[in-house]
């Protein structure tokens, strides 16, 4: 998966206007005229749909029950806090 065929698939639901719902995000992927397979189809549309509606890139680190703090301090410095102490990770923005 590209990240110019995801920017496309961003701005076909923005332009859309329309809640971006599983089904409408994997309408927009296939939308795009590429030959994708539904697991690319199905991973594209978690991660789209988990940018938009979600929490993105931080999504895995707010889901971790060991995770007690997130803090963002530039797009390539995420620290987390585990109990013990801040730690970097290797999320980006």
């Amino acid at each position: 998966m590209t990240d110019e065929l995801l920017d496309a698939v961003r701005q076909r639901l923005a332009r859309s206007g329309a809640a971006p719902t599983p089904a409408g995000v994997a309408a927009a992927l296939r939308a795009q005229g590429r030959l994708l397979g539904d697991a690319e189809v199905l991973g594209a549309a978690e991660e789209l749909r988990g940018e938009l509606v979600g929490t993105g890139v931080l999504e895995p680190l707010l889901a971790d029950p060991e995770v007690t703090d997130v803090l963002v301090s530039a797009p390539d410095r995420v620290w987390v806090d585990r109990g013990g102490g801040l730690q970097l990770t290797g999320v980006t923005f």
